[in-house]
């Protein structure tokens, strides 16, 4: 049986050909309808002052959830993001000496699960949502003439610029299908 697409949040897909959204939709169904575990979305905010002297720290707040499917992400409202980064919330910390980077890094895992984050959940922070003029002809994402379509690596050419369509299935496809799966299919050459 095939699941009933959700209908996505109207204003942040109205401009999007009816395609992308249908793609959209299909692909927030099929992995809502497999129970697939869900991303974290989560948005930073900078250091500041409270009350024009007291300085807070930079912190994050909780934005929602849904599926990184490689390149992009989209919520459970059928909305679609370029991920942004990537970063599992732990409270684990590593033995041995480590670089600044890595203890900033541990800090801001450590900080994820203060806000609220579960525990070793994946957070994807500061997706950005894609819109209509938004997407750049070099990136990730680029929508032409309506049309969304996915450079699924950063140095392919706009020869491989995949149909969002096609790519959320591909995408979602691998997403649910467990890796016992592909690599027993490939080791029995691809017989399923």
């Amino acid at each position: 049986m095939t699941p009933t697409p959700p209908e996505p949040a109207a204003d942040a897909v109205a401009w999007m050909h009816a395609d992308d959204r249908a793609a959209l939709a299909v692909a927030v169904a099929r992995l809502t309808q497999a129970a697939h575990p869900h991303d974290h979305f989560g948005t930073t905010i900078g250091a500041r002052r409270s009350l024009g002297f007291i300085p807070r720290k930079q912190t994050y707040r909780r934005a929602g959830v849904g599926w990184r499917l490689g390149v992009v992400a989209v919520d459970t409202d059928a909305r679609l993001y370029v991920v942004g980064q990537i970063v599992r919330a732990t409270r684990q910390v590593l033995p041995g000496h480590q670089a600044e980077s890595a203890r900033e890094r541990r800090a801001m895992k450590e900080q994820l699960v203060d806000v609220g984050f579960p525990d070793g959940a994946t957070v994807l922070l500061d997706a950005t949502p894609v819109a209509s003029g938004a997407a750049e002809a070099a990136g990730l994402v680029v929508v032409r003439d309506g049309r969304i379509l996915i450079r699924w690596m950063p140095s392919a050419p706009d020869s491989a610029l995949m149909p969002l369509p096609a790519y959320l299935a591909e995408r979602t496809e691998l997403a649910l299908r467990p890796a016992d799966a592909v690599l027993t299919d490939d080791a029995s050459g691809g017989a399923a």
